[in-house]
């Protein structure tokens, strides 16, 4: 039972990291979809400024100015893009270190004798219920470091790329799109982790109150 017990908490442990690197990236995500949508806007902006050249004399504005301002802040976008896309590859780094973690883990349970027979009825028997097996927790966080990791790097050859979508608002709208899409990402996958972990902990909670 004790070396049962002793799994299903390493389970959780390297299960719960996983959760809140899900959660970082998530984080990272919509921080990058409000930076452009800044350069949506900025791009917008300056469509605009071409389109009403009379205006803009009337108001006695400099459009070189006007311009120039319009490029600093495109500028300062595109450094905290790529600024936060360093931190990706950071988090995708950890990512690879809780997939070696979760692997050498499990690789050490397949070496120790699996208990024979079903547990004594008792509080942690319910507890145990909600058990992850090694096997699978290693599988969970290697699906999950292989759709972020694959991601990233589609993420990676869109910012070698982004140049050829500043051009036009249009063209950077189908940037956007490709960026917001997350074509490799599952999000059943981590929102499936997060309910597991939030069972194991209603339960065990339950149960401890009743003890």
């Amino acid at each position: 039972m004790q070396q049962q017990i002793q799994q299903r908490t390493q389970s959780f442990t390297l299960l719960s990291r996983a959760e809140v690197l899900s959660k970082q990236w998530q984080q990272k995500q919509a921080t990058s979809v409000a930076l452009l949508t800044s350069m949506n806007n900025i791009l917008a902006q300056h469509e605009a400024s071409n389109d009403a050249a009379a205006l803009i004399a009337q108001f006695k504005l400099d459009p070189a100015q006007l311009a120039y301002k319009q490029s600093l802040a495109l500028e300062e976008c595109i450094t905290q893009l790529y600024k936060l896309m360093e931190s990706w590859q950071e988090l995708v780094a950890e990512w690879q270190h809780l997939e070696h973690d979760a692997n050498k883990y499990w690789t050490k349970t397949l070496t120790v004798p699996s208990p024979q027979g079903p547990w004594p009825l008792s509080n942690e028997a319910l507890i145990q219920v909600t058990a992850v097996r090694p096997q699978d927790t290693y599988d969970y966080i290697s699906r999950l470091y292989t759709m972020y990791k694959s991601e990233y790097h589609y993420k990676k050859t869109l910012m070698q790329q982004l140049s050829q979508f500043l051009t036009r608002i249009s063209d950077f709208d189908d940037f956007t799109e490709r960026w917001t899409a997350q074509p490799h990402l599952h999000p059943n996958l981590p929102a499936d982790i997060s309910e597991r972990i939030k069972l194991y902990k209603t339960v065990k909670k339950v149960v401890e109150s009743v003890d």
